[in-house]
């Protein structure tokens, strides 16, 4: 795939989501995303029976498509994985998977947007690449491609075998506070999730949803004290030691 080149600020009609590219623009503001991600709280015990399983390598990259509609109501879309997958059923992420050699993060990126929902990729305009943020518990560094299409364009699922459907949430879905709340897990982690009807979405995915909504100015109010364990079908292959769930880049292959 040829390198697609960034269009930083232009080509988006959506104030909020010129607004947003705008924040990103800033280096402190999208080092501060990725840096919020790799403070989130992990137990020390799940780093530690980690490290016993596998030995320190020197962690492998991916990359993600926070893909926006630029529209008068712009939405995100996510991809379910497949229940059968060994790792993460019927979780949800954002399209992304890992950096193949000679590939950049936006080429990366388009390139498993166009595998999991059938995407061409000359429907998306790249704007900004949120660097990597190191995921410890999964030992991925995953950067975050944020790009625009008109929402008209066809998508499927790509293989079923990976993925199970394909999910499209309005931003002000998204932000409304009866919709956010803690995710928590046993071993002591807590982190920004949504729920979206029986969708239940958490870790690395909801942080960056998170992060879009502020720096996009569509955040509202909305109370941390509501808190809900992470349910099982959100979490099958998570419990494997104590501490929380790997996130979406576990599974990056």
């Amino acid at each position: 795939m040829p390198t697609p080149s960034l269009s930083p600020d232009g080509g988006a009609s959506h104030p909020q989501i010129r607004h947003l590219l705008a924040a990103l623009g800033e280096e402190e503001v999208a080092a501060a995303v990725a840096e919020r991600h790799e403070s989130a709280t992990i137990p020390d015990t799940f780093l530690e029976s980690r490290a016993r399983r596998q030995p320190v390598a020197r962690p492998r990259q991916a990359a993600v498509l926070i893909l926006l509609s630029d529209t008068d109501s712009p939405d995100l879309t996510f991809v379910e994985r497949a229940a059968t997958l060994r790792h993460h059923p019927g979780q949800i992420a954002f399209p992304g998977g890992g950096i193949d050699p000679g590939e950049s993060a936006v080429q990366a990126a388009l390139r498993e947007a166009h595998e999991e929902i059938r995407l061409e990729p000359h429907h998306v305009r790249p704007h900004r690449v949120v660097p990597a943020s190191n995921v410890a518990a999964s030992m991925f560094d995953v950067a975050a491609v944020v790009g625009t299409w008109d929402g008209t364009a066809p998508i499927g699922v790509g293989d079923p075998g990976e993925v199970a459907a394909i999910h499209r949430f309005a931003i002000t879905d998204l932000a409304d506070p009866d919709n956010r709340l803690l995710a928590t897990l046993p071993g002591g982690y807590q982190g920004p999730a949504f729920t979206m009807g029986e969708i239940f979405l958490w870790g690395f995915t909801a942080n960056l949803v998170s992060h879009v909504l502020d720096l996009g100015g569509w955040s509202r109010p909305w109370s941390r004290s509501r808190l809900a364990e992470v349910p099982e079908r959100f979490l099958r292959d998570a419990r494997r030691g104590s501490g929380p769930a790997r996130t979406w880049a576990d599974s990056a292959e």
